[in-house]
């Protein structure tokens, strides 16, 4: 499904684009053939609790705070949600869409904004869905706040927040394919364990902290969540279009939590040393 809505933003991009792609794309994330990549399963059971909560699903206002190339934007408005907003600092990955997006389903607002001021320009307790995937990690020390009380101001009185993110808890860290090296070495030495130009992106772009530092912020700006990565572990049946050692990781994973004799145990290590979901729900939608 990935590669199907990256076809789909490359067409766009290039304004050789019609109705008839998007209908296409529409349809190919409806068919129940087509298996849906577990954060987007996530995302839409989100939905699901807030739609059930009394909010009308084309009243939902949703953000991708920090949506890079805005693929999971295209698929929310492919399903059906028309208040759908993505938001990055590289705007060059987003902002281009907009033209020809707009003019292709007649949309009143465009769906990818960008920061004025380090505010997201939308209206105070007006969004009811914020996540983000694998961004947190890309987020500096001296911004971190900002960030996620931009999300406390924005969000409704009926609001669900996650965020999906690696830490320096995590064992394997995916951006250089390594495992358990972040743990023993400051930051500047493990970055220096690598090539010059692997180097200075990580310099630039990858701001690993420890869960203690996460937790700390997100009880200051946002308030009490769950941590529930355990519970996202346990789907086996999606897609998730990876390779290399992260796939075989996974299933490994997956193998050993099948056996009754380890299953215990690999979840608790799971819990403790693998991605992080971290997830507010506002008072309105704890019983659903």
């Amino acid at each position: 499904m990935l590669s199907q809505i990256k076809n789909f933003r490359l067409k766009v991009l290039s304004g050789d684009v019609d109705i008839s792609d998007w209908e296409n794309l529409v349809s190919y994330v409806h068919d129940p053939t087509n298996t849906i990549p577990l954060h987007f399963q996530l995302y839409l059971e989100d939905l699901d609790r807030i739609e059930k909560s009394g909010v009308k699903k084309d009243d939902i206002k949703i953000l991708d705070h920090g949506c890079g190339g805005g693929s999971t934007v295209l698929f929310l408005l492919a399903y059906g949600y028309k208040n759908v907003y993505g938001i990055d600092i590289k705007t060059h990955k987003c902002l281009p869409l907009n033209k020809n997006l707009a003019q292709l389903l007649n949309l009143s607002c465009v769906p990818f904004i960008q920061y004025v001021n380090d505010k997201v320009p939308i209206n105070s307790r007006s969004v009811h869905y914020i996540f983000s995937n694998q961004v947190l990690e890309h987020v500096p020390e001296q911004v971190i706040d900002t960030y996620l009380s931009e999300e406390m101001r924005l969000k409704h009185n009926t609001c669900l927040i996650r965020h999906s993110f690696p830490t320096r808890n995590s064992f394997f860290e995916s951006h250089t394919q390594t495992v358990f090296l972040h743990w023993f070495f400051p930051r500047k030495i493990f970055n220096g364990l690598f090539n010059k130009k692997k180097n200075q992106w990580l310099q630039e772009n990858l701001f690993l902290r420890w869960d203690s530092e996460y937790e700390l912020s997100f009880k200051k700006n946002i308030g009490e969540f769950e941590q529930t990565n355990v519970d996202r572990s346990t789907v086996n049946n999606v897609s998730f279009e990876e390779k290399g050692i992260k796939s075989f990781l996974r299933q490994m994973y997956f193998k050993l939590v099948a056996n009754p004799l380890t299953e215990k145990a690999i979840k608790k290590l799971f819990e403790k040393f693998a991605t992080r979901e971290y997830v507010y729900s506002s008072t309105r939608l704890l019983k659903y």
